[in-house]
């Protein structure tokens, strides 16, 4: 019944036979409205309610022809073969799928008509639908005048028509070659526009399809071009989506005006100026930080060794390398939170970080050059740790 009457929503049916599974249920009808998908359209959701029962159908199987309907069960009746029920579909989504369908024929073949490009692929998404071509090169040029020229033709209000036919009785030209092994073939023509196999469901008029938007094209493999686009009322939908995200980025970047690519730049510009201020003053307080440590160092044999207190723990990287190019060759640094730091270069960290965790309840690890942990409790002051640094090294 899809196929005879793509603008039903309703019917009454017959079950034919059942599968049930706890709620899980397989539906097998005499006849149906509910397509069960192909060749890039996605397929139908709906309901199917009987006496005291109902069942929400979420997905489809086709065995040997014959379509069963998959979903959840409802109510406390168990259903039976040669019920009568009535089917409901669920229209907005199907009458969506429709003219996104029809759509992609008539993109399809002004893509052939104008530039000989061959469709390769499609597939109908929630948010838009996509055709793959083939070609290694695609245009902004080409792609506007096809985004016209389609829209102009549905204005036309062709009527779209199907229709079954042997493969030897094909009476019209068509723009895809039908497979090899098929008997009959079914037709979908769109006025003089364009015909096709397809086993899709499509509108009647193109003016139902209006308008049709082209939103992006990008290169897939080195021969296949994607074109993603939208039509009717989902174009609108999209569309408006995509300007009210456009309009509060511009507004998140303090502008009232487009361009939008303007806002972004001076952002980044602020942010890099940002960025720069704050590695600036980063580097002046470490280096601060730093030339205090050294004027407060203690010599212990060959050792130059610093004592920080409360170090700025984000720093601690910058604040080793510094030191290293003060002549420092051992820093002794703990921050609030409990967390320090020992820098030998000379290779005694670890040597040290052994002898703390005999004296502290700690956590960490490191190299040679550099350990770091937390203090568990008792934290110290890095005067104390420095007494034990001076026992490593005595």
């Amino acid at each position: 019944m899809y196929y005879k009457e793509p603008y039903l929503s309703r019917m009454k049916s017959v079950v034919e036979d059942i599968i049930i599974s706890g709620r899980s249920i397989e539906i097998l009808l005499e006849d149906t409205l509910l397509y069960p998908g192909g060749g890039g359209q996605p397929h139908d959701t709906g309901r199917i309610l009987g006496k005291k029962w109902s069942a929400d159908i979420t997905l489809h199987r086709v065995s040997n022809g014959k379509v069963w309907h998959i979903g959840t069960l409802f109510g406390s009746v168990i259903p039976e073969p040669g019920e009568i029920v009535e089917v409901v579909l669920n229209w907005k989504r199907r009458y969506d799928f429709m003219q996104q369908h029809t759509a992609q024929h008539l993109l399809s073949a002004t893509f052939f008509r104008l530039y000989g490009l061959e469709t390769e692929g499609f597939q109908i998404f929630d948010d838009h639908s996509k055709i793959e071509l083939r070609t290694e090169s695609l245009s902004k040029e080409m792609l506007e005048t096809v985004e016209i020229v389609t829209n102009e033709v549905a204005k036309k209000g062709l009527e779209v028509t199907t229709y079954i036919t042997s493969r030897g009785d094909v009476q019209e030209e068509l723009r895809k070659v039908p497979k090899e092994g098929l008997k009959f073939l079914r037709i979908v023509s769109i006025g003089n526009y364009d015909s096709v196999p397809c086993g899709g469901i499509h509108v009647r008029n193109t003016k139902e399809v209006l308008p049709i938007k082209i939103l992006r094209a990008y290169k897939k493999t080195s021969s296949i071009w994607r074109v993603e686009f939208v039509a009717g009322y989902r174009a609108f939908r999209v569309l408006n989506d995509i300007l009210e995200d456009y309009w509060e980025s511009l507004g998140a970047l303090n502008r009232s005006t487009p361009p939008l690519i303007d806002a972004i730049r001076a952002f980044e510009d602020e942010i890099t100026k940002r960025i720069s201020e704050e590695r600036i003053w980063k580097y002046k307080l470490v280096e601060t930080i730093v030339k205090f440590a050294r004027a407060s160092a203690v010599k212990i044999g060959r050792e130059i060794v610093a004592v920080l207190e409360d170090i700025p723990w984000e720093l601690r990287d910058s604040l080793v390398k510094e030191a290293s190019a003060h002549g420092i060759t051992m820093l002794v640094g703990v921050c609030k939170e409990g967390k320090f730091l020992v820098f030998s270069s000379r290779g005694l960290a670890k040597e040290i970080l052994q002898l703390v965790s005999k004296l502290y309840k700690i956590k960490g690890g490191g190299s040679r050059n550099l350990v770091q942990g937390v203090f568990l409790e008792n934290v110290p002051s890095s005067r104390d740790l420095l007494n034990v640094v001076m026992k490593v090294l005595r």
